[in-house]
This record gives structure tokens, sequence and C-alpha cells, in this order.
């Protein structure tokens, strides 16, 4: 008598938990997935440069309209990288140093209207989400 062997979904390896590092979950991964990433993080493409430098346009114009408001009238945006994929991208906004978490704030409440602005400027089939990373600067405002 022969056993069959029941052939069903193949195990997939679990990441792997070592008690003596408080529950820190360890997951290897290939050289290959790696060099990805690290070539990821070095270099941005043609087109993606393209993208960043569109959904900056769009809010720079967006914030523009707004330079009214006492607060998001200081902000200047700088700089738009994938964060970490294109699926997302931070936007890295100057403020005066002693309004930097109302500027974040007002960011985040506009947020919506600065993502509707950016839909409407690129050709894609999603709009990247976006991240406002705020930095202070030493000027108090804009006569500085």
């Amino acid at each position: 008598m022969t056993r069959s062997r029941v052939r069903g979904p193949r195990a997939i390896a679990a990441p792997t938990v070592d008690d003596d590092v408080d529950d820190c979950v360890f997951v290897r991964f290939n050289k290959s997935d790696r060099s990805r990433e690290a070539s990821e993080r070095s270099t941005l493409s043609r087109k993606d440069a393209q993208l960043c430098k569109q959904v900056l346009v769009a809010v720079q114009t967006s914030l523009a309209e707004w330079r009214a408001d006492p607060i998001l009238g200081n902000v200047e945006i700088v700089e738009a990288v994938p964060w970490p994929r294109l699926s997302r991208i931070r936007l890295t906004a100057l403020a005066p140093a002693d309004a930097e978490s109302l500027v974040r704030d007002a960011l985040d409440r506009a947020r919506p209207f600065l993502r509707a602005s950016v839909a409407a400027a690129i050709s894609r089939k999603r709009t990247p989400g976006l991240v406002f990373l705020v930095l202070p600067y030493a000027g108090g405002g804009a006569d500085a």
C-alpha cells in the first residue's frame, strides 16, 4: 500500500520572532530586493522626476491663491520627492519658526484641496497622496 501525498498550498515562510529582543520581527530579504530598494532611493527616473515637479508646481500655484491667509501666506514649498514611492509625495515646506505647528495644522486642513488641484494638473490614474514636512526658517514673515 502506498501513501498518497496530499498536495496543498505550499507553506510560506513566516517572519521569525526573537523573544530576546522585545518581540521584534526580523524579516530576511533577498539580495535582489535590497539592491532594487537601494536603486529606487538613489535616483529618480526622468518620468518620476517630472511627476514630482508637476506636483510641486501644482501645490505652489494652489498656495499662491491663499496668500491673503495669515498662516499659509508665509509658507513656501521648496521640494517634492517620492515618499517612499510615487503613491505618496513628500512636500518640504518652509515656514516661520514661531508658526511651525500652526502651518503644519493648516497644511493638514488644506490637504484635500491641494490634492484635488494636483489631480487636475497631472494625468495619472491615481493621484498621489501628499505628506508635508515643515521646516522652520529664521525669517519672521514675508517682510524678512
